[in-house]
């Protein structure tokens, strides 16, 4: 009977043990299941986040560059609002110069027409005439180029303030419209 005992005990203690292999096999495969299923979820998750952040940052850099690229064209347009002031600037000068020329060329012609008569002159009375003729026709000469010179500062001053004003306009009108979220 001792060996039936132990046949017995052999077979239940290797049923026994069979059954603690299956359960840990069981509960290893589980945990490989459990394991592989994380690091799937876990690179799933991580290549997300990877798209979602590439998603943002090219989103973030169209917007940087298009902030950039308006910038970049509203500067350009400041540029060539100065250039054309100066460029109205320095025609209009240039205007004025040879228009104020003109005037002192003509002026110094009746000088020298004026100064010709005089020393042709017989009578004390004819040299005074001609001074009194060649003083007003110089000062009212003088009066009528100094308001022409004034007028045409005033127009050169407004054609060179006119596209610095217009870029002043735009720039309020840029620094007033709501960010765009």
């Amino acid at each position: 009977m001792t060996t039936a005992k132990t046949s017995s005990t052999s077979k239940t203690a290797t049923s026994a043990t069979k059954s603690v292999e299956d359960t840990i096999a069981a509960t290893k495969a589980q945990m490989d299941d459990a394991v592989r299923a994380g690091q799937e979820t876990a690179v799933k998750t991580f290549e997300q986040a990877v798209a979602t952040s590439k998603e943002q940052f090219e989103k973030a850099g169209a917007q940087f560059f298009e902030g950039f690229n308006e910038v970049a064209d509203f500067q350009k347009a400041n540029v060539d609002a100065v250039m054309a002031a100066s460029t109205a600037w320095a025609k209009g000068f240039e205007t004025m110069g040879r228009a104020w020329f003109g005037f002192t060329q003509s002026t110094l012609e009746q000088t020298v027409s004026t100064a010709k008569a005089m020393m042709t002159a017989k009578t004390l009375k004819e040299v005074v005439d001609l001074q009194s003729d060649y003083t007003r026709t110089t000062f009212d000469g003088f009066l009528a180029e100094t308001t022409k010179m004034s007028d045409m500062t005033m127009k050169v001053a407004n054609e060179a303030i006119q596209p610095l004003g217009d870029r002043m306009n735009a720039a309020v009108e840029k620094m007033s419209k709501p960010v765009a979220a």
